[in-house]
């Protein structure tokens, strides 16, 4: 499988047309974005609507930062429990 950095190649590709590098500033967002579905998960599914919200940004659909960390740990930690993976 190959990987490819979406960022790495949006920038480069703004470097080969001739924009100086100087000049690109590429930005990371520190939120996440989340949606609610009826209960198929296949890639493609229709949404419901948005996620609810978080403790911290407390906005329906967007978690930030550390809401989304928290997230993955808890993946994390459920995927290791089931599998016995360290």
């Amino acid at each position: 499988m190959m990987f490819v950095c979406l960022q790495d190649y949006a920038v480069q590709y703004w470097i080969s047309g001739g924009f100086p590098s100087t000049k690109i500033s590429l930005g990371i967002p520190l939120y996440g974005k989340a949606w609610t579905f009826s209960g198929n998960t296949a890639v493609r599914s229709a949404a419901t609507g948005a996620a609810p919200a978080g403790p911290i940004v407390q906005q329906s659909g967007t978690l930030g930062y550390i809401e989304v960390g928290v997230c993955i740990l808890a993946l994390f930690i459920i995927i290791r429990a089931y599998t016995g993976l360290y």
